[in-house]
């Protein structure tokens, strides 16, 4: 007895940078007499997702690192027969990470608390922390954007700030306050 097997598809169709989504289009066909009862995508990143018996969609897949992955669809019939088909997902790197940092006040006077605020760009960006040094020794850090600081001294300080994101890329940024009287 000849068995014919499922035909089945898959492809990209938006490419998100690392970190972002990316969308795959699937499509699972049965032959003549059978049904489709399972399909799964293995997306090469040690990665995988059960669709059941979808036969046709998008899915959306987060590559959380630049890289070339291989995207497997394999769909079984409800004889048991199996077909697998793959594509090629090259995912580009995230955008350099910019980092604005605020300060509020810019002339506080001993003591004073100066609030900080780090913006970072892209938007997209997942950050997972602030490293800041406050260019009087101290230094902190957090998982959000803002923090706040007092000066004992007076003088100009110079506030960096190194952005982390979940990737492992870095993004730097500085401002000053200058403590006076």
């Amino acid at each position: 007895t000849v068995t014919n097997a499922p035909t089945v598809s898959i492809s990209v169709t938006t490419v998100g940078v690392a970190g972002q989504p990316t969308a795959l289009s699937f499509s699972a066909t049965a032959p003549t007499g059978s049904s489709i009862q399972t399909v799964a995508i293995s997306f090469g990143d040690a990665t995988s997702a059960n669709l059941g018996a979808a036969t046709t969609g998008s899915i959306s897949h987060i590559y959380n690192a630049q890289g070339t992955y291989t995207a497997t669809i394999t769909a079984t019939d409800n004889s048991g027969v199996r077909t697998s088909a793959s594509t090629v997902v090259n995912v580009p790197p995230q955008a350099p990470i910019a980092v604005n940092v605020t300060a509020t006040p810019t002339s506080p006077k001993p003591n004073d608390v100066v609030s900080f605020t780090a913006t970072v760009t892209p938007a997209t960006v997942q950050v997972l922390r602030y490293e800041w040094s406050f260019g009087d020794g101290t230094q902190r850090i957090t998982t959000g954007n803002s923090t706040t600081h007092a000066y004992s001294e007076i003088g100009r300080k110079v506030i960096t700030v190194t952005v982390v994101s979940n990737d492992g890329s870095r993004g730097t940024g500085t401002t000053e306050v200058v403590v006076q009287r």
